[in-house]
């Protein structure tokens, strides 16, 4: 190569890399700038983020005093009666170096008129109440010297006075209990020993039989009460009709009241025994080593006595008295007719009659006491009894006296209008609405739903809602509604989700008051009471068969029938409730515990002005801008 040549090449190469040095420096130097921007950018960042979190930490502490003063209002409400509401109203509070400015707002009903006003009268009556609290810090260097203003509101509500329902059954037709039914008291009572307040009551008649067990009344306002085969009763049975104890082994433990003037208004035989007094209007048939530990007292009619029974009491009658083989422990008179006995017969008092009496035993003839015009029962006819201040009995003249059949309850109507279901929401429940109401739907939207109060309406469906083999396990209280019914096949279960807790959940089972092709019309006994009229397809509204309950406890209501068949699944609980229906069939072995379970939509809109307010919190949020 020659020397012009090596030149030129060391010449281009010296070029090349003096262009190449020159990108070099231009990247070296566009890596500077990007860096230096991210410096730039991160302290920014940072410098903004400590800013951000010092107004997030401020603007914290800030709906934390709006929120206080909330908790300040509901503490003043706590124990405060509907006409005492008027104390607490808006204020103003410094909490924690912040102004904290509260407003009240009540929603009241003023003589009928809705209006919303600050501070309620003490003849007002509050149905709701928002609370709004606006809190202002002091000027902050944080923020050079700008103040910071949260808003937090609350919705209170009153808790209306809850309605109570008495009975474990309640019935506006028939009542039948069979084959080992068991409606247990709700408790033990303050003076010691069970509470017997499982009562059952009909407006239609009631039939007991086959090893039942009531623990509390049985009323029958317009019908006949019938007992056989072991029914035993805890306390008192009022019929309007007769009541017939035709078979032996049944007990009850209390008085009877029959309200019927036929000659065998009440009937017992077979061993059967009553602890207390005995009261018709017409006359009565005691046979068969029966037992009476109290009284016998008939208004119009005879008593007959046949076969060995035993009246510890007296007997009182309007009519003839016959003993046959009968013993009566005190006195026997009859007041318009005679006494007749045979030697098998016994009377431990006085013996009279208006007409003649044939000697029962020939040692009584001193105690005997023919023809005398007896116009009155002895002023203390039943010594230690108490009846009912509606009976309508008194001791006096025979002829001024009658027992009045049990005053007829009107059938709570649980409807579902607005006004009903407001009640419901008040008190919490969320409403969910079910259209799809085939195969596994409705357990599914049940067990679906999460741990608040909930209200499911089942909409639409074409029949009885089925629940078919379900386990429904409640999050918390839940009440299902259908105006078609339900159907609950195949050992259904219903579960509290925590079973042992001390507080069961709550289930209601309702077809409404006002369900598709229900109508109330006026009750034919001219009470001006309304009474639930059925179609003969909604004759059962609602079919249970083989249940199975833990930890919860129930309502069932419906305007037409219920029944409950195949008994409790082994290893259920007892059932707790109530069963409201138009008609009640209990066909095989049911254990009731009395509870009452509160209705929401039963709940009086009119409070006693000195009634507790109970406000409850139904909803809390912070208002934005």
């Amino acid at each position: 190569m020659s020397v012009t040549g090596w030149v030129e090449r060391v010449a281009r190469r010296l070029r090349r890399e003096r262009r190449d040095a020159g990108v070099a420096m231009v990247m070296v130097l566009g890596i500077m700038m990007v860096g230096s921007i991210i410096l730039t950018t991160l302290a920014v960042v940072t410098v903004y983020n400590a800013t951000v979190t010092s107004e997030t930490r401020l603007q914290a502490r800030t709906i934390a005093s709006a929120d206080a003063g909330i908790d300040l209002i509901l503490s003043q409400l706590e124990g405060k009666q509907y006409d005492q509401l008027g104390t607490v109203c808006s204020d103003s509070f410094v909490i924690d170096n912040d102004t904290v400015d509260v407003v009240t707002e009540y929603t009241v009903d003023r003589g009928g008129m809705i209006t919303t006003v600050e501070c309620p009268l003490a003849t007002d009556t509050a149905t709701t109440l928002r609370i709004t609290a606006t809190a202002t810090t002091e000027p902050l260097a944080a923020l050079d010297g700008e103040q910071l203003t949260e808003t937090v509101a609350a919705i209170v509500n009153p808790t209306l006075p809850e309605v109570l329902l008495d009975k474990a059954i309640f019935s506006e037709g028939s009542v039948t209990l069979t084959n080992q039914s068991h409606l247990v008291g709700s408790g033990a009572s303050p003076e010691g020993g069970s509470l017997n307040d499982a009562h059952v009551y009909s407006n239609g008649a009631i039939t007991c039989e086959t090893n039942e067990v009531i623990e509390g009344k049985i009323i029958a306002a317009h019908g006949n009460v019938q007992l056989t085969n072991t029914c035993e009763i805890y306390s008192d049975v009022w019929a309007s009709g007769t009541v017939r104890i035709p078979a032996s082994g049944p007990l009850i433990d209390g008085n009877v009241y029959a309200a019927s003037a036929e000659n065998e208004a009440f009937y017992l035989a077979g061993n059967a025994r009553v602890s207390g007094t005995i009261v018709t209007n017409g006359g009565a048939r005691i046979i068969n080593n029966s037992w009476v530990g109290g009284s016998v007292i008939t208004r119009t009619k005879g008593v007959t006595l046949d076969n060995t029974p035993r009246i510890e009491g007296s007997v009182y009658s309007q009519g003839s008295v016959g003993l046959s083989q009968g013993d009566v422990g005190e006195q026997v008179w009859s007041m318009s007719g005679g006494i007749t006995g045979s030697d098998g017969s016994s009377i431990g008092g006085s013996v009279r009659a208006a007409t003649s009496v044939t000697s029962p035993h020939p040692a009584l003839d001193p105690l005997i006491t023919p023809a005398i015009g007896v116009s009155t029962f002895p002023a203390n006819t039943v010594p230690g009894s108490s009846f009912p201040d509606n009976l309508g009995y008194t001791s006096g003249a025979y002829n001024t006296w009658s027992v009045q059949p049990p005053q007829r309850e009107p059938m709570p109507r649980v409807s579902m209008g607005a006004a009903d279901i407001q009640k419901w929401l008040d008190q919490g429940y969320y409403p969910h609405t079910v259209t799809n109401c085939s195969g596994s739907n409705p357990t599914d939207q049940v067990n679906g739903l999460d741990g608040s109060y909930q209200w499911i309406v089942f909409f639409e469906c074409t029949g009885p809602v089925p629940f078919n083999d379900a386990t429904l396990v409640l999050k918390n209280n839940v009440a299902l509604v259908s105006d078609s019914g339900f159907r609950m096949q195949n050992q259904n279960w219903f579960r509290s989700d925590d079973p042992a807790s001390d507080t069961p959940r709550t289930l209601h089972v309702i077809v409404p008051a006002d369900a598709t092709g229900v109508t109330w019309a006026p009750e034919p006994g001219g009470s001006g009471q309304l009474r639930p009229n059925c179609p003969a397809s909604r004759e059962i509204d609602i079919f249970m068969d083989k249940i199975g309950v833990k930890n919860v406890k129930t309502m069932f209501y419906t305007p037409c029938g219920i029944q409950i068949q195949n008994g409790l699944i082994d290893g259920s609980d007892d059932m707790r409730g109530q069963i409201y229906a138009g008609k009640v069939s209990l066909p095989n072995k049911i254990t009731l515990q009395m509870t009452p379970v509160p209705v929401p939509s039963l709940a009086t809109s009119s409070p006693d002005p000195t009634s507790l307010a109970e406000m409850s919190l139904a909803s809390r949020f912070d208002i934005q801008g």
